[in-house]
C-alpha cells in the first residue's frame, strides 16, 4: 500500500505523519470546507437528547453516547458514512443501566474486528473499557475508578496512546461556581490519580485534548453566576514525563471574554494533525477553530440544527469530515428534543483518527 506524508501548510506543523494512502471518494461529494449540513436530524436520528462523546475508529466510523431513548444512557451508537448516507446502529450497551456515558475515545483498532475504546461514566465515577475481539461481541469492564472523584467526573477524556495515559475532566454544575468545582484526573495502569500543577484549583472543567507532540494538555474552564455561565477559558498545562502537570505551567490559552462570548459554554475539543483545535460552544450553535501555535481564532463555523453542540470528532475514510453532536432542533430546551449529528469537511485529518490508523497493525496492549 502506498503512503502519503501529510504536511500542514500555513498551519503549525508538529511533525510529518505518514498515513496509509487509501483510494476513496469523499463521503458527501461536493460538500464545502467548513460548511455544516445536517447528517442525522430530528426525524432520522436514533440518539437521545443527552447525546455526547463523539469518537472515531481506525476505519473512520463515528460513535456517540446515548443511543436510544432518553433513559438509555448506558448505550453507545455507531454511525457509518456510506455513499452520502449515515447508517446508525447500536454498538454497545453496558449491563449497568445506571451508567451515564458522556465521553468516548478509541485506544486500539486493527481494522479487522478487534478494538478497544474507553467510555467516561459520569454517574459512577469510573471509566469503562469496551473490548471487542474479532467476530465477537463487545465486552465492558471497569478500566479505572475512584470514589473520591467529584460527582460529575469523568465528563470527558483524552488519551496518550504511546504512554497509555488517560486524562479525565469533570464538573459540579452549581448556582455559583467556586474553587474546586472542576477536576483533572490521570488514569494509568488501572489507577486513578487527581492532578494539579500545585498552584491551581479548577473551576468547571469539561473539554480536554492533548497536543500532537504529547507535551501539552488543553482543558476548558468555566464559572457560573446565578446558574448562568459568565466566564469560559481554554487553559493549557505542560505535561511531565510521568504524565502529571508541570508545576506552575498553567497558562490561559484563550479567554472567550476577548470575543465577548464568555457566557457561552465550551464543551468537547479535538485536534487535527496540523495542530488546529476545534471547540464546540454549547448554547452558541457554533464550532470555533484555533491555531494552537498562535492561540488565535482562525474560523467560526455556524451550525444549522444544533444550538447545543456537546462534542465533535474528525471521521470518515480520510479523517477530514468533522461530525458535531448535540441537542436539536434549534431552540430546544435542556433535556428535551433529540440528539443530532451534523458535519463539515476540513483540509486536514483528525489527530485521533490518524493516531489509530498508524498503529492499526500493532498489537493492542490496553
Amino acid at each position: 500500500m502506498k503512503s502519503l506524508t501529510l504536511l500542514a501548510i500555513a498551519a503549525p506543523l508538529i511533525s510529518a505523519i505518514v498515513v496509509p494512502e487509501i483510494p476513496h471518494p469523499p463521503p458527501f461529494p461536493g460538500q464545502q470546507y467548513f460548511n455544516s449540513t445536517a447528517l442525522l436530524d430530528v426525524v432520522t436520528t436514533h440518539f437521545n437528547t443527552s447525546i455526547e462523546g463523539a469518537a472515531v475508529d481506525a476505519s473512520g466510523n463515528a460513535y456517540a453516547c446515548n443511543y436510544g431513548t432518553a433513559d438509555q444512557r448506558n448505550q453507545i451508537g455507531k454511525v457509518e458514512l456510506k455513499a452520502g448516507k449515515a447508517v446508525q446502529s447500536l454498538d454497545f450497551a453496558y449491563n449497568d443501566t445506571k451508567t451515564g456515558f458522556n465521553g468516548i475515545r478509541f485506544v486500539c483498532d486493527d481494522k479487522k474486528g478487534s478494538s478497544v475504546y474507553l467510555a467516561a461514566d459520569q454517574n459512577n465515577k469510573r471509566v469503562v473499557k469496551v473490548k471487542r475481539s474479532k467476530n465477537g461481541k463487545p465486552v465492558g469492564s471497569v478500566f479505572c475508578s475512584d470514589p473520591k472523584m467529584l460527582q460529575g467526573v469523568p465528563n470527558d477524556l483524552a488519551v496518550d496512546l504511546d504512554k497509555q495515559n488517560v486524562y479525565l475532566t469533570g464538573q459540579a454544575w452549581m448556582e455559583n461556581t467556586t474553587a474546586a468545582d472542576g477536576e483533572i484526573w490521570l488514569c494509568k495502569g488501572g489507577v486513578a490519580k487527581k492532578l494539579s500543577d500545585n498552584s491551581t484549583i479548577f473551576g468547571r472543567t469539561n473539554g480536554i485534548e492533548i497536543s500532537n507532540d504529547g507535551k501539552t494538555l488543553y482543558v476548558s474552564e468555566a464559572t457560573n453566576a446565578n446558574w448562568n455561565p459568565v466566564t469560559n477559558k481554554i487553559i493549557s498545562f505542560q505535561l511531565a514525563k510521568d504524565g502529571t502537570l508541570v508545576k506552575g505551567s498553567r497558562k490561559v490559552f484563550y479567554d472567550f471574554a476577548d470575543d465577548k462570548s464568555g457566557d457561552v459554554d465550551i464543551d468537547g475539543m479535538r485536534l487535527d494533525i496540523a495542530g488546529n483545535l476545534y471547540v464546540t460552544r454549547n448554547g452558541g450553535g457554533q464550532v470555533v477553530v484555533f491555531d494552537t501555535k498562535t492561540a488565535k481564532i482562525i474560523k467560526k463555523i455556524p451550525l444549522v440544527t444544533t444550538a447545543a453542540p456537546t462534542n465533535l470528532e474528525l471521521v470518515g475514510r480520510d479523517g477530514k469530515t468533522v461530525v458535531v453532536v448535540g441537542r436539536c432542533p434549534m431552540g430546544t430546551a435542556y433535556q428535551t428534543g433529540v440528539g443530532c449529528f451534523e458535519s463539515f469537511r476540513v483540509p486536514f485529518a483528525g489527530k485521533a483518527y490518524t493516531d489509530l490508523l498508524i498503529r492499526s497493525d500493532k498489537k493492542c496492549t490496553w
